[in-house]
């Protein structure tokens, strides 16, 4: 494999040295619903991706005043569907199809007074015991299934456990955003005016002080 050009393309990075500016990320932190702590730490490596995106796609991008490369909605999109899911999951504001899958096939199975065993919710999922085993585990380990067995020698049989959390939007879309910042389409490129003199959100609030 040629590896010359991804040499070449870090070494024209690096002899760069680009900073980026987000226009956007007052409002991106303004929408982000402030659910959990480890978002604070989840936001900033939100918004390095989003820098990093933009630093690679820099031919294509303005700068402003300073010379930063200025980040636009298209590296927000990219972002968004790489890290949404496991972001959500992070912070427990959704749940993996999978688990969802797994816990109705136990109410299914076990009803409301009897149990399901890994066998009984592979054979409803139709799927191999291993990787129901390690489906109930994980549900288990959340809270969302409970194992009735005993003792490590008795077979696991597993009744539903705490309720699943309702779905909750963790990142905007890139159309809420947009509109937040009242742009006319996504890839508006427009630099953005900062902030000045007006209070950050709550999230970058808490930034300051944590990170």
């Amino acid at each position: 494999m040629d590896r010359s050009p991804w040499i070449a393309l870090q070494q024209w990075i690096a002899a760069s040295n680009a900073q980026v500016f987000i226009p956007f990320a007052q409002d991106l932190a303004a929408l982000i619903p402030p659910i959990a702590v480890r978002l604070r730490r989840d936001f900033k490596l939100l918004l390095n991706l989003i820098k990093a995106h933009a630093l690679l796609h820099q031919a294509s991008r303005q700068r402003d005043e300073q010379g930063r490369v200025v980040a636009i909605l298209e590296d927000y999109a990219t972002i968004y569907g790489l890290v949404l899911e496991s972001m959500a999951e992070g912070v427990q504001a959704t749940i993996s199809p999978s688990i969802r899958e797994t816990v109705d096939a136990v109410r299914q199975i076990a009803g409301p007074e009897d149990t399901a065993s890994v066998s009984e919710v592979a054979a409803y999922l139709q799927l191999d015991v291993s990787s129901a085993s390690r489906r109930c585990q994980t549900a288990a380990r959340r809270g969302y299934l409970r194992n009735e067995a005993r003792s490590l020698g008795q077979t696991a049989r597993y009744v539903i456990g705490d309720a699943l959390p309702q779905e909750q939007a963790i990142l905007p879309t890139v159309e809420t955003l947009s509109s937040r910042r009242g742009s006319a389409h996504e890839g508006d490129c427009t630099i953005a005016d900062e902030t000045e003199g007006q209070d950050p959100p709550p999230l970058l609030q808490r930034r300051r002080v944590v990170l």
